[in-house]
């Protein structure tokens, strides 16, 4: 019976999952994706998020490193925005990995911005679906070691939300060399920090 509700709660919890991302996707379409940027000390940020996450990635045999660039200014942002799109790279990255791999978040400044990349040492993507994977419903051809599925929906999102705050998300990965996923968010006192 436990194993029954277990299946039972997983299934409820993909399709909320979807239901989400497709109410994001419509919104975003929509032009309707409002921020409620603040400032964010993002060393106390991430390490609270990697701290959770950490556990994702033990439970598949994975290390969860993180990163960061002392000192590092304080970011401008949606955090739940920006916790979305971190969760997708991670999860993704988790995903993708094989078991006994690290998977790194970085962040450190950049230009008049903060950059965050997730590396993984996955399988890599091919070059020639690099910009395709950003695009609704799409995947890439490459397979996690689980066969875990997803709706195909998550980096587009993650896209948007990079841009809604003026930042590009992009990718670096070569076949059989693992990926790294990064974007930029606003400093939150520009004029500070020059």
């Amino acid at each position: 019976m436990t194993d029954g509700l277990t299946v039972i709660s997983k299934s409820c919890n993909t399709m909320l999952r979807l239901v989400e991302d497709l109410l994001d996707v419509a919104a975003i379409e929509a032009g309707g994706v409002k921020l409620e940027e603040k400032d964010v000390d993002l060393p106390v940020f991430l390490e609270e998020y990697c701290r959770a996450s950490g556990i994702l990635a033990a439970a598949k045999g994975i290390k969860l490193e993180l990163e960061l660039q002392h000192p590092l200014p304080p970011a401008r942002m949606d955090p739940h925005r920006i916790q979305q799109v971190i969760d997708n790279l991670i999860t993704n990255a988790i995903k993708f990995s094989p078991h006994g791999s690290t998977v790194t978040v970085q962040a450190c400044t950049a230009p008049e911005a903060i950059r965050i990349a997730v590396r993984d040492e996955g399988p890599g993507i091919p070059e020639a679906e690099t910009e395709r994977i950003f695009a609704p419903f799409t995947r890439a051809s490459t397979l996690p070691p689980n066969s875990e599925r997803s709706t195909g929906l998550g980096l587009a999102i993650a896209k948007s939300l990079v841009e809604a705050h003026g930042g590009c998300l992009t990718v670096q990965t070569a076949t059989g060399k693992g990926s790294t996923f990064s974007f930029t968010v606003p400093v939150a006192n520009q004029a500070a920090y020059q």
